[in-house]
């Protein structure tokens, strides 16, 4: 088991964009994580004097919005530069945070809620296609173990210290600094060097150099006979400095294209008997 172990953590260790991601998922959800779930149900019930209808009407559109969002990107796919996709949407979503703690009327939290969730599996759709893609079959179990061990491991930290921030500088400052910090760190290490690299690795779906362009296209097969008209008309026409090189010893006749073979002790001449 150990063996494994540490055979899944060094694959982890040389892949930049594996514990980069593990890194900045713990330290955004240190953040953000215990402000978002222990802080909006008191937002709802003590600032904005709603009921738990109301709560349960903002986390479903949440939910609602992250179903969407999960079929969207199912149908459209993904694009090229997915590491800086999951990034951009991680840290747009952490961002939204702060909306709970600006928010004045249960539909604006509802709102935030929609675009934290959405964003966020968003980026999660992506996080899961790229292990599934580019990590090996037999380490991907591994590599999934420790992503939720370091990921998860500073969650407990966040909800102990969400009261006593909220205490000393109110809830909602709580959710707005919960918002703008983890999106600031969020951001932070998409410009780690080497997370990008796998972006500009070739995808297994793309077809190779050779095989892109199709033989049987139209444009293709003019382009192909134009070039070769131009090697015929050189072989029958063809330049002053290459005739030289050809005829050293021969005589250029123009009627036939060809050179002639003249006497060694001659001089080689490599002039067209007659002017085109």
């Amino acid at each position: 088991m150990w063996a494994d172990f540490r055979e899944g953590l060094g694959y982890v260790r040389t892949q930049t964009w594996l514990w980069g991601t593990f890194l900045s998922a713990a330290f955004a959800y240190l953040l953000f994580l215990g402000p978002t779930e222990v802080l909006l149900p008191f937002v709802v019930k003590q600032l904005l004097h709603g009921s738990a209808t109301e709560l349960g009407l903002v986390l479903a559109c949440g939910g609602v919005s992250a179903v969407l969002v999960s079929f969207a990107i199912g149908q459209l796919g993904l694009p090229r530069r997915f590491i800086s996709f999951m990034y951009v949407t991680w840290s747009l979503a952490t961002l939204a945070v702060a909306g709970y703690g600006i928010a004045t009327r249960t539909w604006q939290l509802a709102l935030a809620c929609a675009v934290v969730n959405g964003l966020e599996t968003a980026g999660i759709v992506a996080w899961g296609t790229a292990k599934q893609r580019l990590v090996p079959a037999g380490l991907l179990g591994r590599v999934s173990g420790l992503d939720w061990f370091v990921s998860i491991s500073l969650i407990p930290l966040s909800y102990a210290l969400t009261a006593p921030v909220a205490a000393a500088v109110g809830a909602r400052w709580t959710l707005v600094g919960a918002g703008v910090l983890g999106a600031v760190v969020t951001l932070a290490f998409l410009f780690l060097p080497g997370m990008r690299t796998v972006e500009r690795a070739p995808r297994p779906e793309d077809p190779p150099p050779a095989d892109r362009a199709d033989p049987a296209d139209p444009a293709d097969l003019a382009d192909r006979s134009d070039r070769s008209d131009r090697r015929k008309e050189y072989r029958m026409h063809p330049s002053p400095e290459a005739r030289a090189s050809r005829c050293a010893t021969t005589t250029w006749t123009g009627t036939s294209g060809r050179c002639r073979t003249t006497s060694p002790r001659t001089t080689a001449s490599c002039t067209p008997a007659t002017p085109r």
